[in-house]
């Protein structure tokens, strides 16, 4: 028993020298670290590809105003651009602004380029100054581009300010029930800032029916100082029985508080403008000052006004312009252009400057041989029963011709061909009725040549010819000033709307007031028609036709 105990404690002994020999021999553990293999980008910003772009398209930041800083990236590494940041820092200007300091860019392919556009948002409380962006793009080795910047101007709010700029009313004769009118409303932004999203709602009273033209209208946007033209053809119904017709456009644009709404109400049986063509340029968009634009010339608008009524003067006012739909064959380049607003503008002087009642003025437009006749015996018979202190005005703007062989000098109305103008007005005849009772101031203005020229093209078939007419005497207490003189043709001033004499005959009492002399006015008139005529390339010399030794007509005035 002893024996295998000593046994037993042996092999246990020899067991674990050995174990303890075995653990002696193993080796410690270790780690290995692999790196793995960085394939970089290398990126650089496009040339040229740096660039601001707004809405409006002026190169800054307006206030509410959506913009982008856009820029390119090029990869010509050796591996895709991953993971890249974009850090903005802005500085200067920032009132208004917003910009975000960290934007994340798409990848950029390995040999690729990639278009970025970040935006930039303003709002109204935007101030004026500039705004400089500086740019780093992060990528998360460290093969970072070269930063880069950009400043741009910024702009405070500018308000838009839309209105009805001007408005006309024309037609044939009188506004009445069952006769078509043409109404025309300029629309203009004269605020410095673009107006948006512009509607219009064009309002007519019940039985005034709209023919032409669109009740609503949207406009995108207008520039300053942009106008645009709306156009309506109206006819009023047998039903109508009001004395006013009343009419408004409702104006509203995207903010909604920088428009002005406008009506007008027009008196029944009021006189109608010639229809007359529209001109119209747009406004520069400038900070600058805005001029409202306007359908008629600016001797239209702001006529002096007298106190003064003078019920002893009388007027006859003729404009001959629509001379082609009278007769087969004839173009409308033969038509006079603007006579008929030459003939309507200068009534409207003579009531407004001249004192003259209304009922004392016959206006013909457009007239035939009979109506012309018919208006000379109107003039005389209310000379007669007026009296003695009567003062006369006759007022002719149209063709003129001189009569072949003798070369007298005619009017030549609508319907009269110009190969016979003996069958028109002799002008000698108009002198007659005007002088056949006696009367203490006579005045005549005739805008018209009488030898064979025209302001378009010549009614007669000989175009070119130009003859001297003959003056023929002038009867007493009478002053005669007409567009040119021998042979020159009377030509159109086309920016003013009006024939030379006209314009600056008008224009002569709208500077000089109602308190001008004749002498003044006249020596005013004829000079600024020569210097403007030689201007634009013509000879058109008006003048003064009086009877011999008779010089009372010099401290006559127009009030």
């Amino acid at each position: 028993m002893a024996i295998k105990i000593v046994g037993l404690i042996l092999f246990v002994l020899i067991f674990s020298s050995t174990l303890s020999a075995q653990k002696k021999a193993l080796s410690k553990p270790s780690s290995v670290s692999i790196k793995p293999k960085i394939e970089p980008p290398i990126l650089q910003v496009v040339d040229g590809s740096l660039r601001f772009s707004d809405a409006n398209g002026n190169k800054a930041i307006d206030a509410s105003e959506l913009s982008h800083l856009e820029f390119s990236l090029k990869n010509s590494g050796f591996g895709d651009g991953l993971n890249l940041v974009a850090k903005l820092q802005s500085t200067g200007t920032i009132q208004g602004i917003r910009v975000d300091s960290k934007i994340n860019l798409e990848r950029v392919s390995k040999s690729g380029t990639t278009t970025y556009r970040i935006p930039i948002q303003s709002d109204m409380n935007t101030a004026q100054g500039k705004l400089s962006i500086n740019v780093v793009v992060e990528e998360p080795n460290g093969f970072n581009p070269p930063p880069f910047s950009l400043d741009i101007e910024t702009r405070a709010f500018q308000a838009p300010l839309v209105k009805v700029a001007d408005f006309s009313l024309s037609g044939d004769g009188v506004l009445k029930p069952m006769s078509k009118f043409d109404l025309q409303i300029l629309v203009q932004n004269t605020g410095q800032g673009v107006a948006k999203d512009v509607s219009l709602s064009f309002k007519l009273p019940e039985n005034v029916l709209l023919l032409e033209g669109e009740e609503a209208q949207r406009i995108s946007q207008l520039q300053p100082g942009e106008t645009r033209s709306l156009k309506f053809g109206v006819i009023i119904n047998a039903k109508y029985n009001l004395s006013t017709v009343p009419v408004s456009l409702s104006i509203r644009e995207s903010f909604g508080k920088y428009a002005e709404n406008w009506s007008q109400a027009f008196a029944m049986n009021q006189q109608m403008a010639a229809p007359r063509k529209l001109v119209v340029e747009a406004q520069a968009q400038e900070k600058i000052n805005i001029e409202e634009a306007s359908l008629k010339s600016d001797v239209d608008r702001n006529i002096p006004k007298t106190p003064k009524r003078n019920p002893n003067r009388l007027a006859l006012v003729i404009g001959n312009e629509d001379y082609a739909s009278r007769a087969s064959g004839l173009s409308a380049a033969i038509n006079v252009d603007y006579a008929e607003n030459d003939a309507v503008i200068f009534a409207e002087y003579l009531k407004q400057s001249f004192g003259l009642d209304e009922g004392h003025i016959k206006l013909l437009r457009n007239a035939t041989s009979g109506e012309m006749r018919s208006g000379l015996d109107w003039l005389a018979n209310l000379t007669r029963a007026t009296g003695p202190e009567t003062e006369l005005y006759f007022f002719y703007s149209g063709h003129g011709l001189p009569s072949d062989g003798d070369n007298l000098p005619y009017l030549i109305p609508v319907d009269i061909s110009g190969d016979r103008p003996e069958m028109g007005i002799a002008l000698k005849d108009v002198y007659q009725q005007l002088s056949m009772h006696t009367s203490s101031k006579i005045t005549v203005v005739l805008d018209a040549c009488f030898s064979g020229g025209a302001r378009n093209e010549e009614l007669v078939a000989k175009k070119g010819i130009r003859v001297r007419p003959k003056e023929g005497s002038i009867p007493n207490n009478m002053v005669v000033l007409t567009s040119s003189s021998g042979s020159q043709s009377s030509a159109v001033f086309q920016e003013k709307k009006h024939g030379f004499l006209t314009y600056f005959l008008l224009k002569g009492i709208q500077t000089q007031g109602v308190g001008a002399s004749y002498a003044d006015l006249f020596k005013y008139t004829t000079s600024e028609v020569d210097k403007e005529t030689a201007r634009q390339g013509k000879i058109q010399q008006p003048q003064i036709l009086t009877p011999p030794n008779f010089e009372d007509w010099q401290t006559w005035t127009v009030q």
